[in-house]
Order: C-alpha cells, then sequence, then structure tokens
C-alpha cells in the first residue's frame, strides 16, 4: 500500500517529529487582479470626481496618512487582520515609490484575502454550516469559496445561485444552497434576492400593498412566479439509479409497509435534498387577495418589478386550462416547465438592470470606505439618492467596463488617493449626509477581524492554516453523497431496516446505536494503540513493522487525510483558526457572537455596537489565555527576539496598534520595563490590546 507525503507528514506530527515540511499542503494561489483596465487611470477618474465635488463643497482634502496607519489599513480591508511585525516592518523598508500599490495587488491575491471576502458574501447570503434541517451548508460555503478564489464575476456567479438545480450536496454543486437555505419559502428567497441584489424591500408586498413603495401585492407575486414549481427533494427521478431505488423501495414496503418509506427517506436523505425545477412562470395567488386587479387563487404569470416586461409565457397541461382562473379551493395543479427561473437569472444580471450595478459598487465602496454613498444599502424607493451622483454613476461604468470582476474594482479603489488619506471622524447624520466621502470613515473592527487580528498576535503564519478553498467538512459532505449512492441493494436494505426499528421498535433501535458506539469507540481505542506502537518502530527504524502498522491504520479507516494528532491538541488549534474555518455562524457564547457577528438568519445582521460582555472577554478571556501565558505565541516571541526594552516597548506597539510608540508613551513604559520587564511586557500588551486603537480601523 502506497501512503501520500500529507499522511507520513500527519504520523510524524503525532509522533512529536521535526521533519514534517513535506507533509504540509500549501494554499492555492487565488486568480490575478485583472489587467483588462488601467487601474490607476481609473482610480484617478474616482479622485477628480471627489476633488471637483470637495471644492464645489468648500471641503478641504485629508493628509495623506502615514505608511504605518496605510499598512494597518489595507490589511484589515483586504485580509481582514492586522499586520504581523515582520510585515509591517518589510513594508515600511521599502523604499520604491509604488510600494502601496504593489502591497495592494499582492494582498488581493493572497489566500488571506479569500478568509476576508468570504465574511462578506456570507453575510449578504446567510451562508451557514446547517442551511435548514438536514441539510448541510458545507458545500454552498464551498461555491462561495470557488468563487472568490477564481474571481468568478459577480453577474456570473449571481446567475449560477439563481440557476441551481441538482443535488445539494453533490461534489461540485453548492450553488443550490442559495435557494436552499429558504428551504419551501420561495416567497422569502424571492424577497431576499430582491433585497440583496436589486436594493429593494418588496417583503411588505407579501402581505398587502407596500404602504411605503410603489410595489402591490400583485407585482409581488408575479416576481415570485419565476420560481413557480420550485421543490427541494430530488426523488428517484433525480438520482442517479433512480429506478432501481424506486423497485428496491417497493420490495421495502412489500416486505415492510408504509414505515418503510419513512425509514428509506432518512437513509437516502444525504442525497434527496436539492433543488428541482427550471421554473414555470406562474404562481397562485393566497386565498386571501385582497385587492381588485386579481381574484382569490387566480394564476399569475411572471412579471418585471422594474420595467414590467412579462417573462416566458406560462403553460398548463390541456386538461388544466379551465383551471388557470379562480377556483373555490385551491388545488395543486402542475404547469409546465418554461425555464423562467433563467429568464430571471438574465433580467436581474442584466447591465441594463437599474440597480444590479449599483448595488454591489455601493457595498464594495462601503467594504472599503466605511460608508456607503447611498444608504440603507438595502432599502431604495423612487426618490433614494446618492450623496453623490456623479461618483456613483462613475463606479457603475467602472463595474461594467471591468466586467463584474470585483477584485479590480477593489483593487481601484484601495489605488485612491481618498483611500490613503487620513480617516474622517465623523458625529452628525446631517453632516455625514452632506460630506464629500474623500477619504475612509473611522470605525469599528468586525468580530470576524477582532478576531482575526488577536490570532495574527498569537498563531504563526496564520493565514496558512486556511484550509483552502474546499474545507474538510465539506468533502466530508461530498463523501457521505458518494457513498450512499453507491449503496447495493444489500447495504441499503441493511440500513432501512436499521431505521425501521427507530420507528416500530425504539429500544431494540437504541440497543442497536449503543453497539455501534462501543464499536467505534473501541477502533479508537485500538488507533490511539498503533498509534503509539508506530512511535516506537518510528524510533527503532524497523520499517517493516512500520509499514505492518501503517496498513493495520489504513483498515481502520484512517487515510492519507486523517489527523493522528491527539483529540485535545486537535481541539485547541481548532479554536485558534481564522474566523472563516469555524463553525459559522459561532457558538452564541463565542468571541465572534459577543463581538457581533452575524447569525445568518437574515441579512447582514452584524454590527460593531459595544457591550460589556466585549469589555469582559478582553479583560479576562482571550488575551489571559492564549497571548500572555503562551510563550509560543508570535508576539511575545518577536518581543524576546529584541535587545533593549526601548525597541521591546517599540515591538509591542507596532504588533498590536501597527505604530511605534511617541516619545510619551515610551517616557511612560520604560521605567516599568527597565524594573521589571516580564511583568512591564505583559501589561504593556495587556492594555494595547484592550485600547480603544486596537478596537478601530483608523
Amino acid at each position: 500500500m502506497t501512503y501520500t507525503p500529507l499522511f507520513i507528514g500527519a504520523c510524524l506530527i503525532a509522533l512529536g517529529l521535526e521533519s514534517v515540511s513535506e507533509a504540509v499542503v500549501p494554499v492555492a494561489t487565488p486568480a490575478p487582479v485583472s489587467s483588462r483596465v488601467s487601474l490607476g487611470a481609473a482610480a484617478g477618474r474616482i479622485d477628480a470626481v471627489l476633488a471637483d465635488a470637495a471644492r464645489d463643497a468648500g471641503q478641504s482634502l485629508p493628509a495623506t496618512i502615514d505608511d504605518a496607519g496605510f499598512a494597518r489599513r489595507l490589511f484589515l480591508d483586504t485580509l481582514g487582520r492586522i499586520p504581523t511585525v515582520d510585515e509591517l516592518d518589510g513594508f515600511l523598508a521599502d523604499k520604491a515609490g509604488d510600494k502601496r500599490a504593489r502591497l495592494a495587488k499582492e494582498l488581493l491575491e493572497s489566500p488571506g484575502h479569500g478568509s476576508r471576502m468570504f465574511h462578506f458574501w456570507a453575510d449578504l447570503l446567510r451562508a451557514r454550516t446547517k442551511l435548514a434541517r438536514k441539510t448541510s451548508g458545507d458545500p454552498f460555503m464551498h461555491f462561495i469559496r470557488q468563487a472568490i478564489h477564481e474571481n468568478q464575476p459577480y453577474d456570473e456567479m449571481v446567475a449560477e445561485m439563481l440557476t441551481a438545480e441538482g443535488p445539494a450536496h453533490a461534489p461540485g454543486n453548492g450553488a443550490t444552497g442559495y435557494l436552499m437555505r429558504d428551504l419551501e419559502m420561495p416567497e422569502d428567497s424571492m424577497s431576499n434576492t430582491m433585497r440583496v441584489f436589486l436594493g429593494t424591500a418588496v417583503e411588505c408586498a407579501q402581505c398587502h400593498d407596500h404602504p411605503f413603495d410603489e410595489w402591490t401585492r400583485k407585482q409581488y407575486y408575479e416576481m415570485v412566479a419565476f420560481t413557480g414549481g420550485l421543490e427541494y427533494k430530488l426523488g428517484f427521478n433525480g438520482l442517479p439509479a433512480g429506478e432501481r431505488y424506486k423497485a428496491l423501495l417497493d420490495d421495502l414496503r412489500d416486505e415492510h409497509g408504509k414505515g418503510a418509506k419513512r425509514a428509506f427517506e432518512r437513509v437516502f436523505r444525504p442525497v434527496y435534498s436539492g433543488i428541482v425545477g427550471s421554473g414555470t412562470s406562474t404562481v397562485q395567488l393566497p386565498s386571501d387577495y385582497q385587492y381588485d386587479d386579481a381574484e382569490p387563487l387566480e394564476w399569475v404569470s411572471g412579471r418585471n418589478l422594474f420595467d414590467g416586461e412579462p417573462g416566458p409565457e406560462p403553460e398548463f397541461p390541456e386538461s388544466d386550462r379551465s383551471r388557470k382562473r379562480n377556483r373555490p379551493k385551491k388545488k395543486k395543479i402542475e404547469p409546465v416547465e418554461v425555464h423562467s427561473r433563467e429568464a430571471l437569472a438574465e433580467w436581474v444580471t442584466s447591465p441594463d438592470n437599474p440597480r444590479f450595478t449599483s448595488m454591489i459598487t455601493n457595498r464594495l465602496w462601503k467594504l472599503v470606505m466605511g460608508r456607503a454613498l447611498i444608504e440603507p444599502l438595502d432599502d431604495w424607493k423612487a426618490d433614494t439618492e446618492s450623496i453623490l451622483p456623479q461618483l456613483s454613476v462613475l463606479l457603475d461604468e467602472l463595474m461594467l467596463e471591468l466586467d463584474y470582476d470585483v477584485r479590480a474594482f477593489l483593487s481601484v479603489l484601495l489605488r485612491t488617493q481618498a483611500y490613503q488619506r487620513e480617516a474622517w471622524v465623523g458625529s452628525s447624520a446631517v453632516v455625514i449626509g452632506s460630506r464629500v466621502p474623500t477619504s475612509p470613515e473611522l470605525r469599528r473592527l468586525s468580530a470576524e477581524q477582532v478576531w482575526d487580528s488577536l490570532l495574527t498576535l498569537v498563531v504563526p503564519d496564520l493565514d496558512g492554516t486556511l484550509a483552502g478553498v474546499i474545507t474538510p467538512e465539506a468533502e466530508d459532505v461530498y463523501a457521505k453523497y458518494e457513498e450512499v449512492l453507491l449503496y447495493s441493494d444489500a447495504e441499503a436494505r441493511d440500513r432501512v431496516k436499521d431505521q425501521l426499528l427507530r420507528y416500530t421498535n425504539r429500544s431494540a433501535y437504541d440497543a442497536l446505536r449503543a453497539e455501534q458506539n462501543a464499536e467505534r469507540k473501541a477502533a479508537r481505542y485500538d488507533e490511539r494503540d498503533l498509534v503509539r506502537q508506530l512511535k516506537k518502530e518510528l524510533r527503532r527504524g524497523n520499517r517493516e513493522a512500520e509499514q505492518l502498522l501503517l496498513d493495520r491504520l489504513s483498515e481502520l479507516g484512517i487515510d492519507s487525510d486523517t489527523d493522528l494528532r491527539p483529540r485535545s491538541a486537535r481541539r485547541s488549534e481548532k479554536e485558534l483558526l481564522r474566523a472563516s474555518e469555524l463553525v459559522s455562524p459561532a457558538p452564541a457564547d463565542h468571541l465572534l457572537r459577543v463581538f457581533g457577528q452575524s447569525d445568518r438568519e437574515h441579512v447582514e445582521t452584524a454590527h460593531v455596537d459595544a457591550n460589556v460582555p466585549q469589555v469582559l472577554e478582553l479583560l479576562n478571556g482571550f488575551i489571559e489565555e492564549h497571548l500572555l501565558t503562551n510563550r509560543d505565541a508570535v508576539l511575545p516571541g518577536a518581543i524576546r527576539a529584541v535587545s533593549g526594552s526601548g525597541e521591546r516597548i517599540a515591538v509591542a506597539y507596532r504588533g498590536v496598534l501597527g505604530r511605534d510608540p511617541t516619545s510619551a508613551e515610551l517616557a511612560l513604559w520604560l521605567p516599568e520595563v527597565r524594573q521589571d520587564n516580564r511583568a512591564a511586557l505583559r501589561d504593556l500588551m495587556w492594555v494595547l490590546v484592550n485600547s480603544h486603537e486596537f478596537l478601530f480601523q483608523r
């Protein structure tokens, strides 16, 4: 049997050996930033518009931020974390005139940028580790990561989600997660589509004509009609070898009765979940419809919200044509699929759509500059205007020129002089509304930025811990999907019979589960014993015994992707992964949630509001446990690596705040450090991480 370097490396790690470099799998390099447009020239056009507007408003331009402040800002905006001391020092030592543009390009094309943008999309699309009942969100999150990594054009990404069909857990089909997120709720799905991609809050019109906008209830259902006929369970026709499984279920029904179907669906649930239906372009109005423009239970066809253009003409089976109008009671009718979801995607993502391009440029401007040109982000009405219309028009034109290349668009914004100026501190809504946005706004770090920045002080090569485009959790989902599809008839029968016990003989089912759990527990004990033996044989250099032990581990199902380190070590490492690698969203008591991470139940519910639990978390939690008492932490190691009290203080400041201490700060800490070096430096790190300056992006 052949073993990969990754497997051997995992074994070596488990045994405490050092020769593991060959086992490290590098994270793939993301696609490069587009070169179709002169990014520098595009940035200059933005700056010219801002300069003219500022002059007309009598507003002076802020000074350019220093290199240290720029580096910290850029790392936070592109990677979602602060720079390490080495990264900051390397940038400051560079004397080239184009170093800011080069750093921006380097960071945008680094794996860490994918982690930063994952949160942007996950909050918008409400991506979760668990999408719905018994539906994993890992394939959907894999789709998001893949789109970021490949720099998929935004319009293509959206169209793929709106038209995705097939099994939700199949490899390469994660785009179905967008619709699976609103399982069996097509109305809610349409409301979220309009809000996320077109900035239009239409959900009020689900029950009545919109009280604060122009949309009617009928128009709402005409939009829902584009997804008419949508189903969320594949059935046999949607599965490979579906006829074989159907015949098997018929046999099990004959043998075990009606309960067989329930047990069968539970066994095959990993392959059942998915999206079926290209769209019928029609939907029935609710029975309580109350307006004169249609009748209750009338079938309405798809019609675009803004321009009123009709979608594909709906079709009904010949026998159902008489039922297209109101009936005494709602009866299930099966209109013919006419691919209306494709028509919806074409309309939503069209460059001619009045809001599609403006929505993404507005969101990305806010991501970089701190405040959008049009607020609120996703509740635009007919009279909604940009605070700087000429700039919004320019940004939309740029996005179209870039063919919806999000990374190139961000690169342009990062090259502007506006981005490189000192942050603006606002206080009044009136002032904010009238101010020309000639520099970024001072703002608190997001929950993910706080967490990942704290980890930067602790974990060596933090971005090297990223799993890459596909996470182990997604791989597990795909493996389970393929395993179930490959069940033989005998295997399927055995598993269905086990599930039948769940409903017919609960005590027998519980006994069976206890037996299976005991077998798994025994296997774990065997695994640990074999690892101990392997350690001995590796030390002795007994290659024959090594191979026998590796073969035995393989028989237990431990393959090349398995981490054999002690469970406690794995658990500790998992706690110190970047936010994009953790369960999404994090548990309610996690630091991420304490600092305002979105619960992903609704669109963009993250917040940066301060509260008492945040103070307690920093005072008594992470800093003490992982930074101050951990000799392997990055920042304490960097401080120990230099000599001289002044330089150690400076390293602490650069590591936490991204700048050198002022003369007053140095004078304050020097006596303390000289008197008790270790205690004073711990106090200094504690003070700096708890400072407002650490928690804000200046």
